[in-house]
């Protein structure tokens, strides 16, 4: 589960978080086609494939495919294809009540056993990259005791599994026929119950999306088709949206915000619940030892690349959640401290060398660079080397890489949901990073049985994860959505502040 999103106003605007010209009435219109620039790759709409990694990946496959349950911005769960899920046996079991009469766009019932085939997937393959571990290791057997109702037995209490496996990447439900049928080639010819069919599916150039007007929320699904096209460029896709060659686009930061603005498009900022940041392959001489890590965190400055690199419109982090949360309250990484970075790299004494991986152009290269001359103010020396989002999520999946900072970064929306980069055998673990009292804590996290009893064992995770730095947050994660006057601009996806949902949004013919 990705980060929830927060809707600020941009460049000093008002009204929900728009500048610019002004869009279309609220009253959803119906028809037309919608064309998105996004700037990040596609590769699969298969949930559960191993290269499912890009917000362009889940926005596109979340108009197929629908989830068990969404997440509102304040981590709640909202009914989507499940209606409830209710715990018993201390949280060791979940009865999960299904939504009545829904058909996948192939024609077969959406049912109980839908569900049990793609959580049994999961736990076969065991390479979701989105999946909390714990998927793989504490559910000991899904079953349907009938069409419209689905039990998890689990191995271990785990208070927070509707919130951490029914949601986001692991709750989107894929049609059983279909899946067996394809293959491996799903992802290219996803099936499910959304309010969109893929009609093309072209990794690195775009996917086109067709509405279902057999679907159960077909009467919610308002564009005839949507086109959303791989732009990793943003000052590129600003310029295609004020020409009229696309009416939207998404970038993943928000220093295109300005310029939308004084081209006269309508801008939406989206500030995330998770961190932007530098992952760290502590496998590798220096990342090593935590006093060369205490020593990048506290050479880098925030502020600056906040005001460098981002244009001043997100915010200095040193969190892995927002600050007033209380499972982070009061608990940050270390701070900037130049003398003491330069005490603690002379106490490890020997020279440290790094390549810096991170995406071509636009806030990451410019928070790349800068990050590069802090670090050498204190005697680090890094090299950049840019490539493309998969080729990074290439790099650091098998783990060809010094530090990277990219969208490999994990953003959760509670401290449960982080396993998956902070336990030892987590999918996100990208890095190495192992700490035995930290494992045995998130155990006790997910057998715990009530908020009261989670807090505490949250916060000392998050106090140990910010001692041992396998991560470095640098700034606050910010999307950015600017469209024409013709386009309703719909709000974030619960998964991250640079994703939506396609079916929100809607365009005058």
């Amino acid at each position: 589960m990705g980060s929830a999103a927060l809707l600020l106003a941009a460049c000093g605007g008002t009204g929900g978080g728009s500048g610019g010209a002004d869009g279309p009435s609220d009253t959803p219109q119906r028809g037309g086609t919608l064309r998105v620039g996004m700037s990040f790759d596609v590769q699969t709409l298969d949930p559960t494939a191993p290269n499912f990694a890009s917000a362009m990946d889940y926005t596109a496959a979340r108009a197929v495919l629908d989830p068990l349950f969404g997440i509102d911005p304040k981590g709640r769960l909202v009914p989507e294809l499940a209606l409830s899920a209710t715990p018993s046996n201390g949280n060791k079991a979940f009865t999960v009540k299904l939504r009545k009469g829904v058909k996948f766009s192939d024609g077969t019932d959406f049912d109980a056993d839908a569900v049990v085939a793609h959580y049994q997937e999961i736990k076969d393959k065991g390479d979701c990259l989105g999946c909390p571990p714990r998927l793989v290791t504490n559910v000991k057997r899904v079953a349907a005791p009938d069409r419209n109702t689905v039990v998890f037995t689990l191995t271990a209490p785990w208070a927070k599994f509707p919130e951490v496996a029914l949601t986001g990447i692991p709750g989107l439900i894929p049609s059983p026929t279909a899946k067996k049928a394809s293959g491996a080639e799903f992802g290219k010819k996803p099936v499910g119950t959304g309010g969109f069919k893929a009609t093309e599916i072209v990794p690195g150039d775009h996917v086109t999306l067709v509405r279902d007007d057999t679907s159960w929320r077909a009467d919610r699904t308002y564009p005839d088709k949507v086109v959303l096209k791989v732009m990793l460029d943003s000052q590129t896709a600003v310029q295609s949206v004020r020409s009229g060659t696309l009416d939207m686009m998404v970038a993943a930061a928000p220093n295109q915000a300005k310029q939308a603005k004084d081209a006269g498009l309508r801008v939406q900022l989206n500030e995330g619940l998770g961190p932007e940041g530098i992952i760290l392959n502590m496998q590798r001489p220096g990342l090593d030892d935590v006093r060369v890590r205490r020593a990048l965190s506290m050479a880098i400055d925030r502020e600056a690349v906040n005001k460098a690199a981002y244009g001043g419109n997100t915010k200095p982090s040193r969190s892995f959640l927002l600050d007033e949360n209380p499972e982070q309250k009061g608990i940050a990484v270390a701070g900037h401290d130049p003398a003491e970075a330069k005490r603690l790299l002379a106490a490890y004494g020997k020279p440290v060398r790094l390549e810096l991986n991170t995406l071509a152009g636009g806030n990451y290269m410019a928070a790349t660079q800068l990050i590069q001359q802090q670090w050498k103010a204190v005697g680090v020396e890094a090299t950049i080397k840019t490539n493309t989002a998969v080729g990074i999520m290439q790099d650091v999946l098998q783990r060809k890489y010094d530090v990277s900072y990219s969208p490999a970064f994990i953003s959760a929306t509670t401290v449960d949901a982080m396993a998956v980069a902070f336990t030892s055998g987590g999918s996100r673990n990208l890095g190495g990073y192992a700490n035995k009292d930290n494992d045995k804590l998130f155990a006790r996290l997910g057998a715990a049985g009530d908020d009261t009893a989670a807090l505490p064992l949250a916060r000392q995770i998050l106090t140990n994860v910010s001692a041992d730095l396998p991560s470095i947050p640098v700034v606050r994660k910010m999307g950015m959505f600017a469209a024409s006057s013709k386009v309703h601009l719909p709000p974030a996806d619960a998964y991250g502040p640079d994703t939506f949902v396609v079916g929100d949004a809607w365009t005058t013919k």
